[in-house]
């Protein structure tokens, strides 16, 4: 007998309690502005997306981001150009900055190509993140088990 109706909407991001797949942490290199742009991607994306593999690459993006983000800033405060009639140094900073991030976009499936329906990660539903969690990834804390950076009370 055929089913009737709207299939139903399942999401594969949801991972039991005890599960060892789980989010990436924020490296301890990263500044707090990196750390933030680190949190809202993992955040953002499907709990699966991202292994330890890409690491570097999520370093590269969130530095890359908060270089760009402080360029356009220095942009807007000062202008494109210098009172002397030559162009800003931040504007090369910026167009480089936007350069590479289209780049590492594409490698960590995050531009739009990455995201169309024939791409294997756009059928999993992103769940928001709890409290608990975003906490857990901004602190930086980990489960005995995986690279402990906090002591297990005895």
């Amino acid at each position: 007998m055929a089913q009737t109706g709207r299939p139903p909407y399942l999401t594969l991001d949801v991972t039991e309690y005890g599960d060892p797949r789980r989010r990436l942490r924020p490296p301890a290199s990263l500044s707090e502005a990196e750390k933030r742009v680190f949190v809202a991607l993992i955040g953002n994306s499907p709990g699966g997306q991202f292994t330890e593999a890409d690491t570097d690459l999520l370093v590269s993006w969130c530095t890359t981001a908060v270089s760009a983000q402080l360029a356009a800033r220095e942009l807007a405060l000062n202008g494109p150009v210098l009172p002397d009639g030559r162009v800003s140094p931040w504007f090369g900073v910026h167009q480089q900055a936007v350069k590479t991030l289209s780049g590492l976009a594409i490698r960590l499936r995050l531009s739009p190509q990455g995201r169309s329906p024939t791409a294997r990660s756009s059928r999993v539903a992103v769940r928001e993140m709890s409290y608990y969690d975003k906490w857990s990834l901004e602190e930086g804390t980990r489960d005995a088990d995986d690279g402990d950076t906090k002591p297990k009370p005895d």
